[in-house]
């Protein structure tokens, strides 16, 4: 719940993209904060606020968070472990399609050795957490970014914008994806929320865009 007078966590206006290997040995976050009234414009909220490169987080927990944010602004992105994923771009400047990927990597053309997709594995945001923003995932929202997602469980309460059901999801929440790939993971929110928020979630378009779904409960 709201508390007055809490310091706030960070967000993208206080950080760079996180490209690294965290690796939580188990260990579980417990209080991240953050509540304001009116939150600005391009502002992405979570335990690692912008998500990028080849990074990797793993075995790690979020438990007693609370982030609440404006709903009416499209460019507010929040999540558990992530707020907002950077999409990767091919040798032509395009983003990354399923198409061109193979399991966790992709390979841009003109290169010779393939990138590793950022990856979060064995995580979990539990009962205790309640998050709200346009965009809303119980691990993140990536948005246009490929990401993978294994192993991970939510049970998170979640809100994301009311005038667009889509925009929320209890693992992977927003408007639109590219090359995602989601295994052996669960979500049962409180809020009900389906397991992926987006207009393309395991639809393939013409040019080739999806997100790959195996063993999801929810």
């Amino acid at each position: 719940q709201a508390k007055s007078g809490a310091q706030q966590w960070l967000t993208s206006h206080d950080t760079g993209y996180f490209k690294s290997n965290l690796d939580g040995d188990g260990y579980v976050v417990f209080g991240m904060y953050y509540n304001f009234k009116s939150t600005p414009a391009n502002t992405y909220m979570g335990l690692i606020p912008r998500f990028a490169g080849s990074a990797v987080v793993k075995n790690l927990g979020v438990s007693q968070a609370y982030i609440k944010a404006t709903r009416n602004d499209n460019t507010i992105f929040a999540g558990g472990i992530f707020g907002m994923g950077n999409a990767f771009y091919d040798f032509y400047g395009n983003k990354v399609k399923f198409n061109q990927t193979a399991g966790d990597e992709f390979l841009v053309p003109g290169q010779s050795t393939p990138t590793k997709l950022p990856s979060i594995t064995n995580c979990f945001v539990d009962h205790t957490c309640y998050i709200e923003a346009t965009y809303v995932g119980g691990i993140g929202s990536p948005g246009g970014a490929a990401i993978v997602v294994r192993d991970c469980i939510v049970t998170a309460r979640l809100k994301g914008d009311d005038t667009v059901k889509t925009r929320e999801g209890g693992i992977i929440g927003a408007y639109w994806t590219y090359a995602s790939r989601v295994y052996n993971s669960v979500s049962f929110t409180q809020s009900n929320s389906g397991a992926i928020g987006g207009t393309q979630a395991n639809v393939r378009d013409a040019g080739g865009s999806v997100i790959h779904l195996e063993n999801i409960y929810y």
